[in-house]
């Protein structure tokens, strides 16, 4: 008798009786699988063949790894530099536009339409 077929009938019984003494009483386990010999052999040839596989998977492809994710860090780094900087450099731009724009309680002239138009296309430039 199989597993299944065991298994089939103690479910079958125990909804029959309706009681979970059966389903512990009507366990053989003369008949369950036990793990011989041969089949601990072969579990640890498959886990030797395993690790075999991934040490050769890493020899021939961990450089590639290796570099993969050190790109990636580097790549994020240089690209928090990167804006870091450019916002320094805004922010620096937005300092010197304000420092020359003219207070609003005071007229604007003409000389300080020019001097803030010139500047704003350098700063403009700049960036």
């Amino acid at each position: 008798m199989d597993i299944l077929a065991t298994a089939r009938q103690v479910w079958q019984n125990y909804f029959k009786t309706g009681a979970s003494s059966y389903m512990v009483a009507s366990l053989n386990l003369k008949e369950w699988p036990v793990a011989d010999e041969s089949d601990v052999l072969f579990q640890e040839i498959e886990d030797d063949l395993r690790q075999e596989q991934t040490n050769k998977l890493w020899t021939d492809y961990g450089k590639y790894i290796v570099g993969a994710a050190l790109a990636l860090v580097i790549g994020v780094a240089g690209f928090q530099g990167w804006k870091n900087y450019d916002l320094e450099k805004r922010q620096v731009a937005g300092e010197t536009f304000a420092s020359v724009w003219p207070e609003q309680s005071a007229p604007i002239t003409k000389s300080q339409k020019m001097k803030t138009s010139t500047l704003t296309i350098r700063i403009w430039l700049s960036l």
